[in-house]
């Protein structure tokens, strides 16, 4: 009787000690699999993948530490780690994007032995075939019919543009043709004639695809005409080349020169039909220490203003008017988490006018102090972009004009709570120039909130919300800017896109006879390739 108690105790404490034993089996198996070194690889250019992903259980402080050098000691400590996902990936330019897991590759180290490296991100960007990859015991087989864990890469748009292959780059043309009727094309407070409007656009998107570096550029050339308003007919540029040159892993070189032809918008002081020309350049390095980001630009912007104004007597040049604008931005980050980064940016420049006296009297040189603190989101699938809250100050050569200041906001943010919804925030801060006599310019802040939503492959809709406000600084004038637009776009095939739009525009002063309101409709087709 005793031993047959004796050995139904001993029972249970068996099959817990056996099933211990295989887990630590299987974890050493695991572990022998990420750890031992490559043989054969022989000159086929291939990199092994392993995603790993933690369990509930798991240590909370494990992500950070895993930012060390040495991953592989750590790697040692994840005892509560299951296989995600490993699959071959053969794909020019991919990459796995997903919160929550550890990704490791397999590369080639200065020693020549391959080791393994940890990517925190979970992010690996890969630039060439791949090899298959090893699987962990114990990972279930990968089926077919859409049951593969959510780190899979996502297939391909049917109606996304595939561009033209030349060399090392992706070219993506376009096309792009609006017609439509604006209720008051002039912005007069009393405005009620409309007006048909015509615009035809021309796109070229360039993305590098190399191993390293990076150089992509962006140009939009646009000619707008409204029947009935000729001096509102012209064109639009805006183009942008940015590059980056990687010294090493952790340091950087970047560039961008950038060049803009726009309108003046009228609450300048200017009349309707003059042009602002802004080229510019910026050269500036980066280097990250221990998880510490550190940059440095060095940025100078022209603007060049067209046309004349009205004068007492006679019309007055512009050329009062311009300015170059030499600038310096210095950033410090810190990767508080694989996902969160916050950030502090510092700004300092000047604006030399091209003559030191305007015609009015005034010396208009100014210098400008910007300093701003934030954050960088990296959730990648649900929350990304940075939002930063700063304050800016401007003064004056003149003490007859005076300075600008006031608290700022810059940055964008997109969120995804589903997977084809996606919400925008937008929001941006500036002084611009004014021409109004006694006013030494204006302090300009915008908010945009803009929600897109796409129904099937086809059809997509956006809803946009903005807030803007003009405070001039020497008068007592506010304005505030208000505007609801609604689009909607349907696309017959890969290459051709139908839009519509309808917008409304308030402006509000403080001052009489200067609000107005506008309605505009656009309907527009785009071809690209």
């Amino acid at each position: 009787m005793r031993q047959h108690r004796l050995r139904s105790i001993q029972t249970p404490l068996l099959r817990r000690a056996l099933a211990r034993a295989w887990r630590l089996l299987l974890l050493g198996l695991t572990l022998l699999v990420v750890l031992m070194p490559s043989h054969g690889a022989g000159a086929r250019s291939s990199a092994d993948i392993l995603l790993l992903r933690a369990t509930a259980d798991s240590d909370p402080g494990l992500t950070r530490r895993f930012m060390r050098l040495d991953a592989r000691e750590e790697l040692a400590r994840a005892v509560h780690f299951v296989a995600a996902n490993a699959r071959r990936r053969a794909v020019a330019d991919g990459a796995f994007e997903r919160t929550g897991c550890l990704a490791l590759t397999r590369v080639l180290g200065r020693d020549g032995f391959r080791i393994w490296r940890i990517l925190t991100r979970c992010r690996i960007r890969i630039d060439r075939p791949v090899g298959e990859a090893r699987v962990a015991p114990g990972t279930p087989p990968l089926s077919s019919k859409g049951d593969e864990p959510s780190q899979t890469v996502a297939e391909e748009d049917p109606y996304e543009p595939k561009g033209l292959k030349v060399g090392q780059f992706i070219v993506k043309p376009a096309l792009e043709f609006t017609t439509g009727v604006d209720s008051n094309p002039l912005r007069l407070p009393r405005g009620r004639r409309s007006a048909q409007t015509l615009s035809a656009a021309h796109e070229l998107e360039v993305r590098s695809q190399f191993e390293q570096h990076e150089l992509n550029a962006d140009l939009r050339l646009e000619y707008n005409q409204t029947q009935g308003a000729p001096i509102l007919n012209g064109p639009t540029v805006d183009a942008k080349i940015a590059g980056r040159y990687d010294v090493t892993d952790d340091r950087a070189i970047n560039g961008e020169l950038r060049y803009a032809l726009d309108p003046v918008d009228r609450v300048l002081g200017m009349p309707a039909g003059t042009l602002v020309s802004k080229p510019g350049l910026t050269l500036g390095a980066s280097q990250k220490i221990a998880g510490v980001g550190l940059s440095v630009k060095a940025l100078v912007d022209r603007s060049a203003f067209s046309g004349a104004r009205p004068g007492d007597d006679a019309p007055i040049p512009n050329r009062d008017r311009n300015f170059t604008q030499p600038a310096v931005q210095a950033r410090a980050s810190y990767g508080l988490t694989p996902q969160i980064s916050p950030f502090v940016d510092v700004t300092l420049d000047r604006r030399i006018h091209e003559l030191a006296v305007d015609f009015g009297g005034f010396r208009r040189d100014s210098a400008g102090t910007l300093v701003s603190a934030g954050a960088s989101f990296a959730f990648p699938g649900r929350l990304t972009g940075e939002l930063a809250l700063g304050y800016l100050d401007r003064r004056f050569a003149d003490p007859m004009l005076p300075g600008l200041h006031g608290m700022v906001v810059n940055g964008a943010l997109v969120y995804r709570p589903f997977d084809k919804t996606a919400l925008i925030l937008v929001g941006s801060s500036d002084t611009v120039e004014s021409v109004t006599p006694g006013v030494s310019g204006i302090f300009r802040r915008d908010l945009i909130l803009l929600a897109k939503q796409e129904f099937d492959p086809r059809t997509s809709a956006s809803l946009s919300l903005s807030f803007g406000q003009d405070r001039f600084a020497g008068i007592a004038r506010t304005d505030d800017r208000y505007a609801v637009a609604l689009g909607v776009v349907y696309k017959l095939a890969r290459e051709i896109q139908l839009k519509a739009d309808i917008r409304q525009d308030w402006l509000r002063s403080t001052l009489p006879n200067v609000g107005s309101a506008a309605t505009k409709v656009t309907l527009g087709v785009r071809f690209q390739y």
